[in-house]
C-alpha cells in the first residue's frame, strides 16, 4: 500500500498575533537622512487573518496588520504617537493559492516564496504582489525545488506597462527564480 494524502476539506481557519516591545533607538536617521534625537519608545503590532480551503486544491487567504501603509517593512505603531487617533490598519495579504501533487502556485499579495538565510535580503514583513509557482521533484535521489515569481511594485501611476514613461514613473517589476 501507498501513503494516503490528507484530504483537505472546506475549512476556515482564523489566526492572529500581538507583539509588544520596548525599544531604545540611538543614532537613527529620518527618511531624509538627518539624525533624530535618541529616543525610547513602546511599540505594538497586531495581525489578524484567515485562510479558507476551497476544496482539495485551492485555498484563499487574507491578513490585516497594524502600521502605516508607507512603511512596508514595519507593521509597528508607537504607543502615544499622535494621541487619540485611530490605529492605521493595512491589507497585508490577499491571495489565491493552488496545490496539486508536488506543484503549487499563488497569485495576489502573499509571503516571499523563496528560501532566504535571514532578513538581510528580504524582510519577512514585506509581502510582494504578483504570481509565484513552484514544485518539488526527485531526480536520481536528489530533491529539487524550482521556484519562479513575477512581482509588481506600484510606484505611483498604476499602469502595468513598464515601457510607459507617463510622468517619468513606472511600476517596478521583479522576475525571480530559485533552484533549491
Amino acid at each position: 500500500g501507498g501513503e494516503e494524502k490528507e484530504k483537505k476539506d472546506n475549512s476556515l481557519k482564523l489566526f492572529g498575533d500581538i507583539r509588544l516591545r520596548a525599544e531604545q533607538d540611538w543614532d537613527s536617521r529620518t527618511f531624509n537622512g538627518t539624525y533624530r534625537d535618541d529616543r525610547f519608545r513602546l511599540r505594538y503590532r497586531f495581525r489578524v487573518g484567515l485562510t479558507y480551503n476551497w476544496g482539495e486544491h485551492i485555498s484563499l487567504g487574507t491578513r490585516l496588520r497594524s502600521g502605516i501603509a508607507e512603511s512596508l517593512q514595519s507593521p509597528h505603531n508607537n504607543f502615544g504617537h499622535k494621541e487619540f487617533t485611530s490605529v492605521p490598519i493595512n491589507l497585508d495579504k490577499v491571495y489565491i493559492k493552488g496545490e496539486y501533487g508536488k506543484l503549487w502556485w499563488w497569485a495576489g499579495k502573499n509571503s516571499f516564496p523563496f528560501w532566504k538565510q535571514n532578513e538581510l535580503f528580504w524582510d519577512d514583513d514585506v509581502t510582494p504582489e504578483g504570481i509565484a509557482i513552484g514544485g518539488s521533484f526527485n531526480a536520481n535521489g536528489v530533491d529539487i525545488k524550482p521556484k519562479a515569481a513575477y512581482f509588481i511594485t506600484n510606484t505611483g501611476n498604476g499602469k502595468f506597462d513598464p515601457r510607459d514613461p507617463t510622468n517619468g514613473m513606472i511600476d517596478g517589476h521583479m522576475l525571480a527564480g530559485q533552484l533549491e
